[in-house]
């Protein structure tokens, strides 16, 4: 209506001044009138848009019903000096969500409290292309009618941090590869999400060499099927707490935690791993603590946990259950926490003390020889009154020290008492 009568302001404005019969001709003035009505135009148009654009701040701002279509054909956007989006109350996001929010690799900060995201389906890649992105708030959003937050922040190399808390993630099935390939996050926040239907949680935060923290708390997740490389080459991580995750896996869980090399606990309390995939949890070695549940049975070698001085239950510290391998085998019965030896909880260890006499002499490296010849009578389980002991095996261990009981811990002990050697373990 605006436009309309700003029109027949300028031809009534035209007429008049040829009226006047002035010296400016009818014709010199026509082009001012329609520069005037082109402008009057483009004002109507911008007005009308789903959006404005700030050239000076590089300020993108949304409002009303987005659409994808409008801000494609816009050649007057130019989307690569978009430095910050923002919402008005009102906007709403259909399913080109993830289409529209990609469009701009240039953008610094986002802001979409205020936009409706409940229609919106897909939400894959959504922000993956956003490169100088450093920080991404969502906590709290009505997320519903997502399915799919598949690489929705994969590849984005100034990611530092994401706040998902609060947020109603109640149809979404699959967030594999969600923050894969961050090098620089280092903080996510999923506490307290709504979660009914997620099926796939694979390399979920794989490849981010700086993620210290990642948090669950508060969302309870059933039934997840696929957790293959979840947490893989995470090298900065301590601590890992999947308690909230109610699920059984079979064979789905290959390098969930390979390369954590910083890791050093880990609750599995919730989960059950009815067989593990190799490079389960290979080359963590610093792991000190693990929590597993009533429904995990047991620990085996292909999980490649790291058997170092030998895993006892907290329930009974002086009982090694691990066995004398490199990797860790154990069985599990109800709810228990155990830890490594040689972590922070370790129990006094007297390297060369095979036979757990309180002293090392000639007699233990007598005990590994005999063990190691006839281990039905002299071996862990053996028959024999003076066979060695789960403690024994671990003080024995001085040859290699992590690689078990061999001929070469008897010859070192004895190089020892010989003076060739200051201190065990060798």
């Amino acid at each position: 209506m605006k436009f309309k009568n700003l029109v027949k302001k300028s031809a009534a404005a035209s007429v008049s001044l040829c009226m006047l019969g002035s010296a400016m001709s009818f014709n010199a003035i026509i082009p001012d009138v329609c520069s005037v009505v082109a402008h009057a135009a483009d004002a109507e148009k911008a007005e009308e848009r789903s959006y404005s654009f700030n050239e000076k701040t590089g300020e993108l701002t949304f409002k009303g019903n987005i659409e994808l279509l409008e801000i494609i054909q816009d050649s007057s956007l130019d989307l690569e000096k978009v430095k910050s989006i923002t919402a008005e109350k009102g906007t709403v996001f259909d399913n080109d969500f993830r289409n529209i929010i990609d469009l701009y690799s240039n953008c610094e900060s986002i802001d979409l409290k205020n936009a409706d995201l409940s229609g919106v389906q897909n939400m894959s890649h959504a922000f993956s292309a956003l490169e100088s992105l450093v920080s991404v708030d969502m906590s709290g959003r009505d997320l519903s009618g997502v399915k799919d937050l598949s690489h929705a922040f994969a590849g984005m190399d100034s990611l530092v941090s994401v706040d998902m808390s609060g947020c109603d993630l109640s149809n979404v099935t699959d967030m594999s590869t969600m923050f894969s390939y961050c090098p620089e996050l280092t903080t996510v926040n999923l506490s307290n999400c709504s979660t009914d239907s997620i099926k796939n949680m694979s390399n979920m935060f794989g490849n981010c060499p700086k993620l210290s923290s990642v948090d669950f708390s508060g969302t309870e997740i059933e039934g997840v099927e696929k957790i293959n490389t979840m947490f893989s080459q995470c090298e900065s991580i301590k601590s890992i707490d999947l308690s909230s995750i109610k699920t059984t896996i079979d064979t789905d869980n290959f390098g969930l935690f390979f390369k954590c090399s910083s890791l050093e606990s880990i609750d599995l309390s919730n989960m059950v791993i009815s067989r593990y995939t190799p490079q389960f949890i290979q080359f963590c070695d610093n792991i000190k603590e693990i929590k597993l549940g009533e429904g995990a049975t047991e620990i085996t070698d292909n999980a490649f946990l790291k058997n170092g001085g030998g895993w006892v239950n907290v329930k009974d510290k002086t009982k090694v259950i691990s066995g004398n391998g490199i990797y860790a085998v154990f069985k599990n019965e109800g709810a228990n926490t155990y830890i490594r030896l040689d972590s922070d909880e370790k129990t006094d260890i007297l390297y060369g003390d095979a036979n757990c006499d309180g002293i090392v002499d000639l007699s233990d490296a007598v005990i590994i020889m005999q063990a190691q010849s006839n281990p039905a009578k002299f071996g862990e389980n053996g028959s024999d009154p003076t066979h060695m002991t789960a403690q024994g095996i671990i003080n024995g261990d001085v040859s290699g020290n992590g690689d078990g009981i061999t001929s070469k811990d008897a010859l070192t002990i004895q190089k020892y008492l010989l003076g060739l050697l200051s201190e065990l373990p060798e």
